[in-house]
């Protein structure tokens, strides 16, 4: 007898995507929540925003096997996070389009262009698991008005939510708010000691 492991992984694979089409076990949930902007003494600089099309309408689309599948729609949210952790972080935020910088724009100090680098998630289920977690990661390009690159800034965040009396989207959808709210903060409260970002405006303070 001969056994095909990874050929049976993917016929269960198929069998359970199939079965959630016509048993309608999927989970769509577009990621909606409230970010506060931080507290933090402005940096004194002009900031220019590139939100790329990828980074707008990230969504997140995972089988698991034996539960469900998920479609986690960030693109709103993630808009929704940077822009009031920038707005809170420097002195003004302007929307652009793109690098090499529009006459108008030539004011500006500092280019900052993040991408949502990694998503996974812990889906809450019945039985031990009673928290839905979620992990994410972004990377901010920053880049000078000239666009040189000042650094990629790697940040991470962590959430977690115990299901409690609530559904399971609604603790999924509070797991990614609190990651990205821990991104934003570590975001606005350490840009003052990121090597590449001081040894930039050190610099600047020196012209």
């Amino acid at each position: 007898m001969h056994f095909y492991p990874s050929q049976n992984k993917y016929n269960w694979i198929y069998f359970f995507t199939f079965l959630c089409l016509i048993t309608g076990c999927g989970n769509n949930l577009r990621i909606e929540g409230y970010f506060p902007e931080p507290l933090v003494n402005k940096i004194p600089l002009k900031a220019g925003l590139i939100l790329n099309d990828s980074y707008k309408n990230y969504k997140h689309d995972e089988i698991i096997p034996q539960q469900s599948s998920w479609s986690i729609d960030l693109g709103e949210a993630n808009t929704q996070m940077i822009m009031n952790v920038l707005n809170g972080t420097f002195d003004e935020v302007r929307l652009i389009d793109s690098l090499p910088l529009d006459p108008l724009d030539y004011d500006l100090d500092i280019v900052l262009t993040p991408y949502l680098d990694k998503f996974e998630f812990e889906a809450p289920i019945t039985g031990n698991n009673r928290y839905a977690e979620a992990w994410i990661q972004y990377v901010i390009n920053l880049n000078d008005s000239n666009g040189v690159e000042i650094t990629k800034w790697i940040i991470s965040g962590y959430g977690k939510h115990e299901i409690g009396r609530t559904n399971k989207n609604l603790s999924m959808n509070n797991a990614v708010i609190v990651a990205m709210r821990e991104v934003g903060a570590t975001f606005a409260t350490s840009i003052n000691q990121q090597p590449d970002f001081i040894s930039w405006l050190d610099k600047q303070n020196a012209l």
